[in-house]
């Protein structure tokens, strides 16, 4: 909330409500021991109490100052913008196109109306971090966790939490806070798909970090060259998504991002 107000311009008589509720439901203090590099042990998430809801709040309040806000990619406003994956015009639900990519001939939605997350959610698995995530980093030693920077209902600082409280390559953590520049190449189609410095990145016993500033909780729904940079290095096209040994950009114009050294 903070760190977005700019953008979702919640009052300073709410913010400064939400900030003392924060502090004395233990959130503040939680994020500041999470995001230690390297963490200093093992942390437990705070529970919920009575007032502490104070996500709900924010986007209670944030839908009167925006009704088409967007917990998906916070910086959408009214009109809503179309999307070709939802509605009667589906693009999965045309018939040559299942045919083409031989998928079975159903109703596909956007999102489905059975409930996947919360208490009486279909998935009673433990979250990845918990469970198996560890383990396919250390069997695979090339596993890419990547987050949206304008995603408000995942946030990064979370992700980045939960990575801290997790064990694998026998060590808690990342030893070192994420500072790499997340480079994408510039190249024919770079003015729809973004380029230059997109984000930040970070590598440490097999597994990468990274975000993407422009892009919310659909990575390849915003910005789509830099979640295609993150798939060709997870495939060994690339060496790294680093932004000190890309390969070199096609084009060069004034108004673009530096070549990095």
């Amino acid at each position: 909330m903070h760190r977005f107000n700019n953008i979702i311009d919640l009052n300073e008589t709410f913010v400064n409500d939400i900030t003392k509720k924060w502090e004395s439901c233990g959130y503040k203090k939680f994020m500041d021991d999470a995001l230690r590099f390297p963490p200093a042990g093992p942390m437990t998430v705070p529970g919920k109490s009575a007032g502490c809801d104070v996500w709900d709040e924010i986007i209670t309040a944030v839908k009167e100052v925006n009704p088409c806000f967007n917990i998906y990619h916070l910086r959408d406003n009214c009109p809503s913008p179309s999307n070709v994956m939802n509605g009667p015009k589906n693009f999965f639900n045309n018939k040559q196109i299942q045919e083409a990519i031989h998928a079975h001939p159903t109703d596909y939605r956007l999102c489905g109306e059975s409930q996947i997350f919360g208490p009486h959610r279909n998935d009673r698995s433990v979250p990845s971090s918990y469970g198996p995530l560890a383990s396919v980093i250390e069997r695979t030693n090339n596993t890419i966790i990547a987050h949206g920077d304008l995603d408000f209902l995942l946030f990064a600082e979370g992700s980045l939490a939960s990575i801290q409280n997790m064990t694998w390559g026998g060590l808690l953590g990342f030893q070192k806070e994420p500072s790499d520049k997340f480079y994408v190449p510039y190249k024919d189609g770079s003015e729809v798909g973004g380029a230059g410095f997109v984000g930040k990145t970070h590598r440490e016993r097999g597994l990468t970090w990274v975000t993407v500033d422009l892009a919310g909780h659909g990575k390849l729904d915003y910005p789509n060259l830099p979640p295609g940079r993150s798939l060709t290095y997870i495939i060994s096209r690339n060496p790294t998504v680093c932004s000190h040994c890309c390969i070199p950009y096609a084009r060069v114009h004034a108004w673009k991002s530096p070549e990095p050294d």
